[in-house]
């Protein structure tokens, strides 16, 4: 590379804030890739000095030592492939850019990874990776100033959470973790050594499978903690659901800072008075979704059930639910008495049984006015039918208030 190409490229790179490094075709040759290494010797500042963002995709092997020239002292997000962690320049990066407060590691593979340099941030706040060695593990329960850890617990997880060594003095500031795990009791044996600070836990299984007492003994932990989102999900469509009873979901009531609740790998035994209860105990819920009745059998809450959650959670925009749509009960008056959701868009449910359409959506457009779809598991027609009719009858409703509001400004006009 002649001095003058490097001048010109040093001029736009000096601009660069944002970047993102891809595997394209062709790969650069070991020639190119040694003369663009060379800008970093000798202590020179990186290629990109101004560099505050930077994602790097590429992982052909020509590629791994170019990542060091683009690394700037301003740098604070930064994401490499797992295949980077185990080069022997790896611990010499945390020195090349001390102000990172975001790492993420993309994983491909089930292998742990070793990341054992992460503590050397002093400021590192957020970490995203997948499986870790215990000695990498442990050396990230001591960064002092992280707040968000996503990661995932190996199958064998319970000779895994023997081998961390994490007490009550590891991870001062956690506020947030993400975790991805095949069974519950590792994670809430974990979460049981941790300081009571939680405000956010997010736990994926892919299994789906949560046995009674592993939930019983993960809430318990949990009622701790000052948690505002708790989500305990599958994405398998063919999760097998245990049910249990109202009383595990009680164990949660002594969390009244919940503003997210999303649990769909088990189902909970709810009826109308249930919902209630859980209103009153999280009166700043913004997201429920949770599956209250078990497979085949009908839910107990009704179309009138809702209306207390409605009441007591004026801030619910999004509900996942099942309900009893087969018994509305007629009235001249309002449906809902006054009660109104406008919040709600979609209205997703579970297996949900309906008789009479008309009903069901003269119901729905008054509680929830502005809700557009509805999601409803086994795909009934007749739920589409009510989807339908909430848009003519929502569209009665607006020309109906607004007439009533001319006629209270100009009475003339009755």
């Amino acid at each position: 590379m002649e001095s003058r190409d490097l001048e010109t490229l040093k001029s736009y790179a000096v601009r660069v804030r944002k970047l993102t490094v891809k595997a394209t075709e062709p790969v650069l040759t070991e020639e190119a890739v040694r003369a663009l290494s060379m800008i970093r010797s000798n202590h020179d500042p990186a290629l990109t000095p101004n560099l505050q963002r930077l994602r790097w995709e590429a992982t052909h092997s020509n590629y791994v030592y170019l990542l060091p020239i683009f690394i700037s002292r301003r740098l604070s997000r930064l994401s490499i492939p797992e295949q980077f962690t185990s080069e022997l320049w790896s611990p010499n990066v945390p020195p090349l850019c001390p102000s990172l407060r975001s790492f993420s590691l993309n994983c491909s593979t089930h292998m742990e990874a070793d990341i054992g340099f992460l503590d050397q941030w002093e400021r590192l706040q957020f970490v995203t990776c997948g499986l870790l060695t215990p000695q990498s593990f442990k050396r990230i329960s001591s960064c002092p100033a992280l707040q968000s850890f996503t990661f995932t617990i190996p199958e064998r997880g319970d000779a895994w959470v023997q081998t961390i060594g994490v007490d009550h003095s590891s991870f001062p500031q956690l506020r947030e973790t993400s975790i991805t795990c095949s069974s519950l009791d590792p994670t809430s044996t974990w979460l049981e050594r941790l300081q009571p600070q939680l405000g956010s836990l997010q736990i994926s299984m892919p299994s789906g499978v949560a046995e009674p007492g592993s939930v019983v003994y993960l809430f318990n932990i949990l009622q701790r903690h000052p948690l505002s989102t708790l989500s305990l999900r599958s994405s398998n469509p063919r999760v097998q659901r245990r049910h249990l009873s109202m009383s595990v979901l009680h164990l949660l009531f002594s969390c009244p800072l919940l503003t997210q609740l999303s649990i769909n790998v088990c189902s909970f035994g709810i009826d109308n008075d249930d919902l209630e209860a859980l209103a009153k105990a999280f009166p700043k819920i913004e997201v429920l979704e949770i599956v209250s009745a078990p497979v085949n059998d009908p839910s107990r809450i009704t179309l009138d059930g809702l209306l207390p959650l409605l009441k007591h959670c004026p801030n619910l925009a999004t509900l996942k639910i099942s309900i009893d749509a087969s018994q509305v009960t007629k009235s001249i008056d309002r449906p809902g008495g006054g009660i109104r959701n406008t919040l709600i868009t979609q209205l997703s449910l579970y297996s949900s049984p309906i008789r009479d359409v008309g009903l069901v959506a003269l119901f729905l457009s008054d509680v929830l006015p502005n809700v557009r779809a509805i999601e409803e598991t086994s795909a009934s027609e007749s739920w589409n039918m009510v989807a339908t009719l909430l848009e003519v009858l929502t569209l009665a409703r607006r020309q109906e208030r607004k007439w009533c509001a001319r006629l209270d400004s100009d009475p003339e006009l009755g």
